[in-house]
């Protein structure tokens, strides 16, 4: 189906298709850019802590063994990638999915997880000690706190409403 030619008229003016939106995402409104911010800032936010916890282990309380560092680079990766190369309605429905397996993965870790010392060294005794993988990933209350409020962010995201605007809803109508 292709696009009706469209002749410059009060509605397509250049006013109204040089807004911001327009130019952050094409025919989305800003209110459904919600989705790819969380994505691009928390995609961000998991490659600096997996990062830095290649040097600094023991990060905020955490955790962070190299397995599990490996796993916030790579979950960092791809929910930035997910934030450059994907329509807010895509980026919506990760961010469901996603957030509801670290909301998840956080709540398993309170559940299934017991007093004791890390064996890997890093930090002292926690309360929620739960280690999923022996000997490469163990899991304290800080990683459970910080898995469930990324969860947390992402299920928001992923539940704000997704609208588009007036130029793309007038394009589509004519086009039908």
């Amino acid at each position: 189906m292709a696009l009706p030619n469209l002749k410059p008229t009060e509605d397509y003016s250049l006013e109204t298709t040089t807004t911001r939106e327009f130019y952050i995402y094409p025919g989305y409104s800003e209110s459904s850019m919600i989705s790819l911010r969380v994505c691009a800032v928390l995609g961000t936010a998991f490659l600096v802590i997996g990062i830095l916890g290649f040097a600094f282990p023991a990060l905020m309380s955490m955790h962070l063994a190299s397995m599990h560092n490996w796993m916030h680079v790579l979950s960092g990766a791809l929910t930035l990638w997910i934030s450059m190369h994907f329509a807010p309605p895509a980026a919506k429905r990760f961010c469901l999915i996603f957030g509801s397996f670290y909301l998840l993965f956080g709540v398993l870790g309170f559940i299934a997880g017991h007093p004791g010392v890390s064996t890997l060294g890093y930090v002292d005794a926690t309360r929620y000690l739960w280690t999923p993988i022996d000997r490469l990933i163990e899991l304290g209350t800080a990683d459970h706190v910080v898995h469930m409020i990324f969860g947390i962010v992402f299920i928001i995201a992923g539940f704000v409403k997704v609208k588009e605007s007036p130029i793309r809803q007038k394009i589509i109508s004519e086009t039908q």
